[in-house]
């Protein structure tokens, strides 16, 4: 029996935006994976300033809802405790799900910086990597958090960098003002 493919695409998702939907449909039309769980972390291991956890945990909520229970968003950083590292995230998905196959998706920006995270070498080879590429050359929405939350804070637009559900989230809780 061939093992279910699930992609795992955790972050801090502050705030998720078009870029972080578009990975998932992109790794979902490519058929790299069968299922995307977005894992937002509860503690940032750099401890970056983020808003509270049950803020981001209900905006990826919303932000992927539109695509249908192939994705699905997972409070599991929260309930393990602690600081959030990627691969204690996956050796816990591992253990409890042997019968599924795990790989991690990483914006290309990412994967740049992954050298700098807790314990880079075992993460390497506790599973495959999915690097979607960014800029123009890609398929996926060239956003990041840092432009959205400044744009924010700046009373930019923002409707073409964060789904509209979500921006009325952020508006309603009066996030990132």
């Amino acid at each position: 029996m061939t093992k279910k493919r699930i992609g795992i695409f955790g972050g801090s998702f502050n705030p998720p935006h078009i870029g972080h939907a578009g990975v998932c449909e992109t790794v979902l039309k490519q058929k790299m994976a069968d299922e995307v769980w977005v894992i937002p972390c509860y503690r940032h291991p750099f401890e970056k300033k983020l808003v509270p956890f049950e803020h981001r945990l209900k905006m990826c909520r919303l932000a992927f809802e539109d695509l249908g229970g192939r994705v699905q968003v997972l409070d599991l950083e929260k309930n393990m405790g602690g600081k959030s590292f990627t691969l204690r995230t996956v050796e816990y998905l591992k253990k409890k799900h042997p019968e599924s196959e795990f790989l991690l998706i990483l914006g290309e920006d990412a994967a740049k910086e992954a050298k700098t995270w807790y314990r880079y070498d075992d993460l390497r080879k506790a599973l495959s990597w999915l690097v979607i590429p960014r800029g123009p050359q890609s398929m996926v929405p060239n956003v990041s958090a840092t432009e959205t939350r400044e744009a924010l804070q700046n009373k930019g637009s923002i409707e073409t960098l964060i789904p509209k559900n979500v921006i009325e989230y952020i508006h309603d809780n009066h996030l990132y003002s």
